[in-house]
């Protein structure tokens, strides 16, 4: 989820957005947003007490690399150059690593071992099959930041349409048996009500016809009946 909203926040057309709402949100405020986040909500207490003395001692430098201000007000975005705005993701993509590895080091000290380096490197992200143009190295220490954050942006923000799923036969035959459980003897029923009604409109037509109750032919022919069955 953070790392979609560091990507997210780096889109130009998404801080526009939020200036026109009355929003105008720097990487520093989103990474302040995420620090506060970890602070009062999130559930593991170790992991929050990590993050935080990592964060409040300017952990990978954020305190000098994240604008404070929006970077769509400092940045030309005819070229597509937008290095601001992606810093945030490539931060917090270098915090998110940076756990992975001290958990994978915790773990092997648990069990009285060394952490080998392909333990390591196993436990970055991505791996160089996921994306061989991110590390520039075979040990996966140095990184083209470039190629992590098209990387990371395809990853969790990627451009998909609407997929259209077909129904399977079953799911067919379940809705044809709910439209049958609405009608009756194949006959909607709506329809049915609708035949149920149409008597009694014709009925009550021909009795205020006139407009006279008195002068109706129907209304003799309803005391007659009233006074047979008295």
């Amino acid at each position: 989820l953070f790392h979609i909203l560091t990507i997210g926040a780096s889109f130009p057309e998404n801080q526009i957005y939020g200036f026109h709402k009355g929003y105008v949100i720097s990487p520093h405020e989103v990474a302040e947003s995420i620090r506060n986040f970890i602070a009062n909500f999130f559930g593991c207490e170790v992991c929050r007490r990590h993050f935080l003395d990592m964060y409040d001692n300017c952990g990978h430098g954020h305190c000098k690399r994240l604008a404070n201000q929006a970077t769509f007000l400092k940045n030309d975005f005819s070229n597509n150059s937008n290095e601001e705005g992606r810093e945030l993701a490539i931060w917090f993509w270098e915090v998110h690593n940076d756990v992975n590895i001290r958990l994978m080091k915790e773990n092997a000290t648990s069990h009285h071992r060394n952490v080998t380096t392909e333990e390591v490197n196993a436990a970055k992200f991505p791996t160089t099959n996921m994306c061989h143009t991110c590390w520039l190295d075979k040990n996966m220490e140095q990184w083209d930041s470039n190629e992590v954050y098209v990387f990371l942006k395809q990853w969790y923000w990627p451009k998909r349409e609407v997929a259209v799923k077909t129904l399977s036969q079953k799911s067919l035959r379940k809705i044809n048996l709910d439209r049958q459980k609405n009608t009756t003897e194949g006959i909607p029923l709506g329809i049915c009500g609708i035949l149920l009604v149409i008597p009694f409109v014709v009925f009550t037509i021909l009795l205020f016809r006139d407009g006279n109750h008195k002068s109706s032919k129907i209304l003799p022919f309803l005391r007659r009946t009233k006074r047979r069955k008295s």
